[in-house]
């Protein structure tokens, strides 16, 4: 058998450590049972491993002793196959919703992890976003990697009181060959305001020189704002910059085609119209700025699917796009 028993203590910020003793009265038992017990310790007072233990419970589970740490929402998306940077990691930031957070030290790591887990890439800076962050923002970081499955992990942590808030996305660098190939679309809702915040490394007190995010999100300004969390219900139209790559075939005729469905009735295909509003050709990707016109939809989680294909050769695309009306 066993028993949970339970009793109050005061808890103090000292890290100091408390015995445990459990004795019975009835003969021929034997008691096992924890021998103490640390109380917690300020975030001030770890050691350097400690705090890159908690570091990593936050990155990797969402974890910490100081309470459990606020979600933000991520958008992570792959959009080249060059060796260059090809994923572009969107974290986005409401300075209201994570006030406790902010101070005039904060530490911003992106990490990169594998299917394994591993860390494969990882960018830590430390900034006063009390001055940075006016309105909503967007912190974004630049990636250059190998094909496969990753899974992206951002942790904003108060270096005062280690409060924390983080974010995580998985996403996808394909294998790319001959055909049509459509990346993720950037959706975001024009007339919200934003502003974007570079994440990024200095290398011997300079910045390294990498993509502008208008080289690759050419329509995306402050006056955008991310789809990266819900929607509102009433919401009638969505934006997309959708980046679209075709390799090896001679004089394309690229036909779009959109279907939008409910997760809770995906048998029936709700109608939707789109119009292409402009594009743009840099060699072989076309970026395509789109807009969608949505029904009026009931709460609930909606996928919206884009193909692509070439008429001539029937090579053909898909990407799909989630998203949740609240």
């Amino acid at each position: 058998s066993y028993y949970v028993l339970g009793y109050y203590v005061t808890e103090k910020w000292d890290g100091k450590y408390h015995d445990i003793k459990v004795k019975v009265d009835r003969k021929s038992c034997r008691v096992q049972t924890q021998k103490g017990y640390f109380n917690p310790k300020p975030f001030s007072k770890f050691s350097d491993m400690e705090k890159e233990m908690h570091l990593m419970g936050l990155a990797t589970n969402h974890t910490s002793v100081f309470g459990a740490p606020l979600n933000l929402s991520m958008v992570a998306l792959s959009f080249s196959d060059k060796k260059e940077p090809n994923v572009i990691v969107f974290t986005e930031i409401d300075p209201d919703k994570i006030e406790d957070v902010l101070n005039d030290e904060v530490e911003i790591v992106t990490f990169v992890l594998n299917a394994a887990n591993e860390i494969k890439n990882q960018i830590k800076v430390k900034m006063n976003l009390l001055d940075a962050l006016k309105k909503k923002s967007y912190l974004y970081s630049l990636f250059s990697l190998e094909p496969g499955d990753y899974k992206s992990s951002v942790v904003l942590r108060n270096l005062k009181t280690g409060e924390a808030a983080v974010a995580s996305s998985s996403f996808s660098i394909p294998i790319l060959y001959y055909g049509i190939h459509l990346f993720p679309p950037l959706v975001f809702i024009p007339g919200k305001e934003a502003d974007y915040i570079s994440i990024k490394e200095k290398l011997k007190g300079k910045d390294p020189v990498i993509l502008e995010l208008g080289d690759i999100y050419p329509a995306l300004s402050g006056r955008t704002s991310l789809m990266a969390g819900e929607l509102d219900k009433g919401i009638r139209s969505l934006s997309a910059e959708v980046r679209c790559l075709i390799i090896g075939i001679q004089d394309p005729e690229i036909d779009l085609s959109a279907s939008l469905k409910s997760l809770s009735n995906p048998q029936e295909e709700i109608p939707i119209s789109f119009s292409i509003l402009s594009g743009k050709e840099e060699q072989d990707m076309d970026i395509l700025l789109m807009e969608f016109n949505l029904p009026e939809l009931e709460k609930g989680e909606y996928s919206l699917a884009l193909t692509a294909q070439d008429t001539k050769t029937k090579s053909k695309s898909q990407v799909n796009i989630s998203f949740k009306i609240k």
